[in-house]
This record gives structure tokens, C-alpha cells and sequence, in this order.
């Protein structure tokens, strides 16, 4: 069932789970047993675990709190893509019908008595059910210049799941992240997790080159040998390289010959 329903949002038919990260958040999330940590790769679905859990459920509503604005405009578009239902609460829309599963706000918003007065007055039939915090890991980054941030455990005074989105929450920031949050405690709190390890990436430290083009032939003929050892990179494709300065970016005449011997 929650297969279908992640099809039926995605409006693909031959949809499948990405991981067994995404397909275990979604069944915790209709579990509605325990908080949950869902730390995936960007890229792996973590919007689609929201949507399709979200639509099983009925007259209960999932809210999307943003800490960025991006992030609430990004989320706009992949539901508008999907044309999946939904409301954003703002201060110049602060109420909450209810009649959409999903309701989006900014996380600034939430500091505001409009926002705790609108979730006190939905309807009697519907149920504020679950939290989602997109972009978790920003309640630790970003603690010491955005007030707000103080304020994260007080999302709790409301009786629901609490979910926390992130690609990049090591496993030494869980407790901080558990006190910020005010996550349930203990085995109540579930953390899925899914290597982030990105293969196709290679850093080689700042060096001083005497000759520029030789030192860029050779380092474009070590990133597709390397490619192709990890089988990342076909011929046919390209790899992309970051200079220091504009003066290294002159030379790509350089890069383009390197490339193609390559």
C-alpha cells in the first residue's frame, strides 16, 4: 500500500523505493509509533516519504516547517509538479482550513502567536499529526545568529510525530539535535540512516603549479582514470572542475585539450 501511494504521488506507475532508508521512513511514519531522524542523500526522495505517507492518511495534516525560505518555495514546486494538495500558512494567510494534507510554513512563522492560535483552532475533526523539519541540521549551523532557533522544542506543545529531514547529520550531533528538538526519548526516537558517501567526488589539496597546463592535463587524466575505475564517469560524459581564481579559469583551452585526450 505505501508503495502505491508513492506512486500515485509521484504519477509514475513503475516507481520504486530509492532506498530501504525511504521505504522504512514511510512505514514509520503511518506506524506513528515513534519521532524519527531520516537522514538520506540529497536526491533520494526525502519529500516523497512526505507525500506518500501524508496521502494515507485521512482528516489528519502534515506540516512542513522550513527554516529557509528556499526550502519553502523548492517545496511548492516538487508539489505543484506532482499536483499534490496543499496549503502554506503565512502572515498574510494565517489560517488553516484543514482541507489540505499538507501545509507548509516557515519556521520564523512558527515563533508567532498566529501560528499557535490557527493550529488551536482547527476543526474538531482534524488532527495536527505529524511535524516534519526539513533541513534539520540547520538548528545546530545556524543556532547562534537566528533567535529562533532557541525556540525549536516549543514545535512539541502540540501532540504529534515529529520528523527531522537532513542529508548531513553526523552521528555525534544526534544529541544536541535530541535536546533542541525535544525528540521522545530513548528507543521513541527512530534515526534511519543511509550512507551519504559520494564516490564521484575527488579533493586534491591547493597547489602551487609552475606550469599550469601540465599540472591540468595531469590532474584531468587522474579524475578519469579514477572514474572509470568506479565506473562513475563514461567516456561520453563529462566531469566538472573548480579553479581557484579567475587567472586558472583563462587557461581552459587547457582543460579542453586535457579532457579529450583523456
Amino acid at each position: 500500500e505505501a508503495l502505491m501511494a508513492l506512486r500515485t504521488v509521484l504519477n509514475r506507475q513503475e516507481a520504486e523505493w530509492t532506498n530501504e532508508g525511504q521505504k522504512r521512513a514511510v512505514l514509520a511514519c503511518l506506524e506513528w509509533k515513534r519521532d524519527l531522524v531520516v537522514i538520506l542523500p540529497t536526491g533520494s526522495g526525502k519529500s516523497a516519504i512526505i507525500m506518500a505517507a501524508a496521502s494515507l492518511e485521512d482528516l489528519k495534516v502534515t506540516v512542513v516547517v522550513c527554516p529557509l525560505k528556499s526550502l519553502l518555495v523548492d517545496w511548492c514546486r516538487r508539489l505543484d509538479e506532482v499536483q499534490f494538495s496543499y496549503e502554506v500558512f503565512s502572515t498574510a494567510t494565517p489560517t488553516l482550513t484543514g482541507q489540505a494534507r499538507i501545509v507548509l510554513v516557515s519556521l520564523d512563522t512558527t515563533d508567532q502567536k498566529q501560528w499557535q492560535r490557527a493550529v488551536a483552532c482547527l476543526r474538531e475533526e482534524i488532527t495536527l499529526n505529524r511535524l516534519v523539519i526539513d533541513e534539520a541540521h540547520l538548528a545546530l549551523t545556524e543556532s547562534s545568529y537566528r533567535a529562533v532557533m532557541k525556540h525549536l522544542a516549543e514545535l512539541r506543545a502540540h501532540r504529534c510525530q515529529l520528523v527531522l529531514l537532513s542529508a548531513t547529520i553526523p552521528p555525534t550531533a544526534l544529541p544536541d539535535l535530541r535536546t533542541k528538538f525535544n525528540l521522545a526519548e530513548g528507543r521513541h526516537t527512530e534515526v534511519i540512516r543511509a550512507t551519504s558517501n559520494r564516490p564521484e567526488l575527488y579533493f586534491s589539496p591547493p597547489t602551487i603549479f609552475k606550469e599550469f597546463g601540465k599540472e591540468v592535463s595531469r590532474l584531468c587524466h587522474h579524475t578519469a582514470t579514477r572514474a572509470a575505475q568506479c565506473q562513475l564517469l563514461p567516456r561520453n560524459k563529462h566531469s566538472l572542475h573548480y579553479t581557484y581564481t579567475t587567472r586558472h579559469h583563462r587557461h581552459s583551452p587547457h582543460w579542453q585539450r586535457a579532457l579529450h585526450a583523456s
